[in-house]
């Protein structure tokens, strides 16, 4: 389209993110089902989502744990 109405840019190259997509929401396993589910318990918490999401996605190199951020004060 750019060519064709001439217009100038310059190509960017992007790292295919579709493995990061499919983590999120290709169900049947992903983190928004997995959020589902704790939703649907009524009773869940923060840390029960965060322990279901590491039990199933933590060891195969899908999902990786971010250093904990301290709160401001």
């Amino acid at each position: 389209m750019y060519i064709k109405e001439e217009v100038e840019w310059n190509f960017v190259a992007y790292e295919d993110n579709q493995p990061v997509i499919d983590l999120i929401a290709k169900r049947p396993i992903c983190l928004l089902g997995l959020l589902d589910e704790q939703c649907a318990v009524g009773s869940g918490t923060d840390a029960g989502c965060l322990s279901n999401f590491h039990a199933t996605f933590g060891g195969g190199g899908k999902m990786y744990a971010a250093a904990r951020r301290r709160a401001r004060s």
